[in-house]
């Protein structure tokens, strides 16, 4: 029995498909580097490098778990332009990989379509068109963006090669549904098809082939429509506001246009000089007459220039359009000089594309940090303090995917009432204000309302990315309280959160002057959470406002008021087992720099120290010049009030006892269960240099101290006099 040479034949199947291979080796290995960079600069979390991206897996979830086709669970929202895309992310389970998944995927089968399609050509010029491809569309960075534009790219293509190589007229009709299904741009391409075939003699296929198409349109217009909403989705109302208007002469008003428009992308403008140089070649004319009308549509109607993404399906047609059409040229012609002209053309035009395409690689880390760093952080907020509560927004995607809020969209993706507001000129911050009304906060950017801010918000703090802006509305967005109720929580919570944000993140406003007190309750260990309260009117009355807010199973939470508003010169520590006047422990006015958790006896801990007045050394001993002064705060805590006061007294002890305070007794019969107690004295310690211990112990009115770790003292710190 003679068996096969599995590997014999396996190196020859590589070697005749080497150009595809190669070419859907490099791009997973883009797609791998990539992946682990933006992992590595976004804390291993897997970020998509624009927003819109969340709005499509925001509505694939919900209409996956709940049957909504919404941003919100809530209830129908027109918010998605590509509805294709989104359905498709709902029949897969809306997981957060999904997306690079399907881009991925998208990729790999865009090359392998132009492969299949031109695989009689010499390995080493398909290979090149496949490097193009992927790099000058650019699939990289569709692919981190995480929306539909790569698979849009492989449908449009595989619809001009299905149509003009007189494919199957049932593919090509699904084909162009799936096109239109997925962005609405594809009109610009399926026009000038059914009017090529059309010219062709072929009415009835071109018929068909517009009917397929606007089936799906239709269909969701109806849905739309019955629920209120506009018959398109209102990104593509809002997006291409203007792209009709038209004054004076229409004809050169048009033309004017498209010439401006083509002027600011020269990528394109240099596509349709090249793809006009070859019109002569007559049997590349039809796809080029698509390319050529699809682009002077989308410059004329759509937008282009913008993250690499409107116009990659264009600049896909484009090359695999001018790659035919030059091959052929070549083919019907000997002449060197035409040659020659045509390889010149071809070269000037590829390097605003090939400039294009590196900045598109260097833009994809950024990107995305530029979302974790902002978008994902307000989504990370708002599931931590506001699951439930009404929110007012302007950048929707990943608040909507994070978090279950009630989203108010104050640019009107995602709410008829601002839409309406925008399209009959009554888009002004009173009604702004009018219908956020609902909402306890709202997260914007100060930029985008340009009429101005609505009237009662009050802005307690702002965020800005410290970084280059590439994908962001603004580098800063400002957290307002809509309702005045909603100031001291919003306050407190961005306060809570401060620990938990990147690096590259500045924080501003009215709410940083709690981040010290936020900073001294996060090196305490565990229940304690901070609640904080504008104390505009008293400590009372934010007592007042606040008692609501502070969980009910939390025995042991603290509820923080600052003492002014404005420079908060110290903070209230109450317990939740008793929120009056009489419970007032002490004043923080710094924050603690050592945790700790030592007992002294069976029920009174040390939760925290302080030292100040000295530096630091890097083996953590305290250096003190000598003569000076040092400052000891140290928080207490009881489980159960003591029957007895017990005094506290803290000594340096070295060679001898250099130092000893005993102040009076400390009210420890008074001490509430779980409250914090700080104790602050300042110790001389004289002129003499050496190395000394700094310990502190607790004793009762008969001199018995309390053990702590089997002695009398805990020993909380080396502290070393320096010579005067």
């Amino acid at each position: 029995m003679i068996r096969p040479n599995t590997g014999k034949n396996a190196r020859m199947s590589f070697k005749k498909h080497a150009p595809l291979w190669a070419a859907s080796a490099a791009w997973m290995a883009l797609l791998l580097t990539l992946l682990t960079l933006t992992l590595r600069a976004n804390d291993g979390k897997l970020i998509y490098a624009l927003d819109d991206a969340y709005i499509h897996m925001a509505m694939a979830k919900n209409f996956a778990q709940h049957g909504v086709w919404g941003v919100t669970a809530a209830g129908f929202t027109s918010s998605s332009s590509s509805p294709g895309w989104t359905l498709l992310l709902a029949l897969f389970g809306a997981q957060d990989g999904l997306p690079l998944a399907l881009n991925a995927l998208a990729g790999w089968g865009l090359l392998a379509l132009v492969y299949a399609y031109f695989r009689q050509h010499s390995a080493r010029r398909i290979f090149a068109l496949l490097l193009a491809l992927l790099l000058l569309t650019p699939l990289p960075f569709l692919a981190f963006t995480g929306m539909e534009h790569t698979l849009h790219t492989l449908v449009i293509a595989a619809l001009c090669l299905s149509v003009l190589g007189e494919r199957s007229l049932w593919w090509s009709a699904l084909l162009a549904a799936a096109a239109l299904a997925l962005r609405y741009e594809s009109a610009f391409v399926i026009a000038p098809l059914c009017a090529l075939l059309a010219w062709r003699g072929r009415g009835k296929q071109a018929l068909a082939l517009g009917g397929a198409a606007l089936l799906p349109v239709a269909l969701y217009a109806l849905v739309s429509l019955s629920q209120g909403w506009y018959a398109v989705p209102n990104a593509l109302l809002i997006k291409s506001a203007g792209a009709l208007y038209v004054e004076g002469d229409a004809l050169n008003y048009w033309l004017y246009r498209v010439f401006v428009n083509l002027g600011q992308q020269p990528h394109l403008l240099l596509l349709a000089l090249a793809a006009l140089f070859l019109l002569r070649v007559a049997s590349a004319r039809p796809l080029l007459l698509v390319f050529l009308a699809a682009l002077l549509l989308h410059v004329r109607l759509a937008g282009a220039g913008v993250h690499f993404r409107y116009e990659a399906y264009l600049v896909a047609l484009g090359l695999i359009a001018l790659y035919a059409a030059a091959v052929q040229a070549r083919i019907e012609t000997r002449r060197p000089l035409i040659m020659a002209l045509l390889a010149l053309a071809l070269l000037y035009g590829a390097l605003p594309l090939a400039r294009r395409a590196w900045e598109s690689l260097l833009a994809v880390v950024p990107a995305t940090q530029n979302i974790y760093l902002q978008q994902v952080q307000m989504g990370l907020f708002l599931r931590q303090y506001y699951t439930g509560a009404a929110v007012a927004a302007n950048d929707i995607g990943a608040i909507a995917y994070l978090a279950q809020i009630d989203l108010i969209d104050v640019i009107g993706l995602a709410n008829m009432e601002i839409a309406r507001a925008r399209e009959n000129g009554t888009y002004t911050p009173e009604r702004i204000a009018e219908i956020a009304a609902p909402a306890e906060i709202a997260i914007v950017y100060d930029s985008w309302l340009r009429q101005g801010v609505p009237p009662g918000w009050r802005a307690v703090g702002a965020w800005r990315v410290d970084m280059p802006v590439i994908v962001l509305g603004d580098a800063t967005i400002t957290f307002y309280a809509v309702s005045p109720l909603a100031e001291a929580r919003l306050a407190a919570f961005l306060a809570d959160f401060s620990p938990r944000l990147p690096e590259h993140v500045a924080e501003s406003g009215a709410y940083t002057a709690l981040l010290p007190l936020a900073r001294a309750l996060a090196v305490l260990p565990p229940p304690f959470a901070l609640r904080a309260g504008d104390t505009t009117q008293g400590v009372a009355a934010s007592v007042d406002a606040l008692i609501d807010f502070v969980p009910e199973n939390a025995a042991q939470t603290l509820l923080v008021v600052g003492e002014t508003p404005d420079a908060l010169p110290g903070f209230a520590l109450y317990s939740r087992a008793a929120l009056s006047a009489e419970t007032l422990a002490i004043f923080l006015r710094t924050p603690p720099q050592t945790p700790l958790d030592v007992a002294f006896g069976a029920d009174i801990r040390l939760r925290a120290l302080d030292v100040r007045g000295a530096q630091v050394s890097g083996d953590g001993t305290y250096l003190l010049a000598a003569c000076e002064r040092l400052i000891v705060t140290s928080w207490w805590q009881t489980a159960h009030a003591p029957d007895s006061a017990y005094s506290l007294t803290v000594n340096l002890f070295g060679a001898g006892l250099l130092f000893s305070d005993q102040p009076p007794p400390l009210a420890t019969p008074t001490w509430q269960a779980g409250t914090l107690y700080a104790d602050v004295r300042t110790l001389d310690v004289g002129c003499a240099a050496g190395d000394y211990t700094l310990a502190l112990g607790l004793h009762d009115a008969a001199g018995t101290f309390l053990a702590v770790n089997g002695a009398d003292f805990y020993a909380a710190a080396q502290i070393r006099v320096t010579a005067p």
